[in-house]
């Protein structure tokens, strides 16, 4: 069992609609440092939200955060969850990704308006829900695959 482990769960608005190209260079980027920072998490993007969980050793994963806050990518980035851990519910991504219509996320249970007045806390359940759906969908095609 890993010590010293933490969860951040944020929200931020792309500084404008990304491409998929853009994504991909993103997605290509964050999975190589992840992996060797030893960062595990979920990246889901929708129509210019971000919404991502991040785990890893507590100031390695502060430090990453601190990055991720100065990324011209985005903008209005804030924290809905963060907590100590002690275990990964997503060791096996450097970074999981999902890109959804608002269309989807409308009909995904429990989507919420991340940027609406709702409370933080509500918010932070609410996303790592949605990120946690996705990570057990694809488990769960995995397993199906598998058979």
């Amino acid at each position: 069992m890993e010590k010293d482990l933490e969860q951040i769960v944020y929200v931020s608005s792309a500084s404008h609609l990304m491409t998929d190209s853009e994504l991909i260079t993103l997605l290509n980027k964050a999975r190589d440092n992840n992996a060797h920072l030893g960062i595990s998490g979920m990246l889901v993007y929708c129509d210019g939200t971000f919404i991502q969980a991040l785990e890893g050793k507590s100031a390695v994963l502060r430090a990453l955060f601190e990055t991720i806050e100065r990324d011209p990518r985005h903008k209005c980035c804030f924290i809905l969850l963060h907590q100590k851990i002690t275990q990964r519910a997503f060791e096996a991504w450097s970074m999981g990704f999902r890109a959804v219509s608002q269309e989807l996320a409308d009909s995904i249970s429990g989507y919420v308006d991340f940027f609406g007045n709702r409370p933080i806390p509500e918010k932070g359940a609410a996303a790592y829900t949605l990120l946690n759906s996705f990570r057990e969908q694809h488990d769960r095609e995995l397993h199906y695959s598998a058979h």
